[in-house]
């Protein structure tokens, strides 16, 4: 299918809806362009209701529209970009990465493109606070990977200090305990008692 209108695109606006998931899908495009002089001087004449220059139109036709090569540069960036933020999560993560799982949006022209990722992240607690401390660390340092956090990758992050900070101290806890316990054993020659002597 062919966009009706001829002239110079200044700019390509898409049209979102969330989705169930709670990610953005293009839905539909409305293209602005500028007619050009020579165009209008051939016999056209606009319509009444629109203006001959500047026109904004959605282009809807058969239920599909022809992507500029623009559009698809920006597609492919936004593809580019998705593929770099889950590799960074990925290669951070380490063993605690689960495989990337990419979410796919079909372009007005049959193209599909990735709009959007996930890695799974699986950390345990340690089997001791310092080892969750170590392995909180991780996960926070995989959830900041990308350049660009998401807000679920800062709500990632902060879950993970949040480990962090009852594993230290729960650590602090056991610290003073055996601090206490120590300080309160007194050596064989200073325990109290009484001798008697004859």
């Amino acid at each position: 299918m062919a966009i009706r209108a001829q002239g110079q695109v200044t700019s390509t606006v898409y049209h979102y809806e969330i989705g169930p998931d709670g990610r953005r899908y293009i839905t539909g495009a409305t293209v602005t362009y500028r007619e050009d002089e020579r165009d209008s001087s051939v016999g056209r004449s606009p319509s009444r209701d629109r203006e001959p220059r500047g026109e904004t139109e959605s282009f809807f036709e058969d239920g599909r529209i022809e992507l500029t090569e623009e559009s698809k540069a920006r597609l492919k960036a936004v593809e580019r970009e998705v593929i770099a933020h889950e590799a960074a999560h990925k290669a951070v993560g380490g063993q605690y990465a689960g495989p990337v799982s990419y979410t796919y949006a079909t372009a007005p022209d049959g193209t599909r493109y990735i709009v959007g990722g996930e890695v799974s992240i699986s950390a345990p607690e340690g089997r001791t606070p310092e080892e969750t401390i170590q392995i909180m660390e991780q996960v926070k340092r995989a959830a900041l990977a990308p350049g660009d956090p998401s807000p679920q990758d800062l709500q990632v992050a902060a879950a993970a200090s949040a480990a962090q900070m009852r594993a230290r101290a729960e650590l602090a806890r056991q610290n003073t305990i055996e601090a206490y316990e120590s300080s309160n054993k007194l050596a064989p020659s200073q325990e109290l008692g009484f001798a008697i002597t004859a």
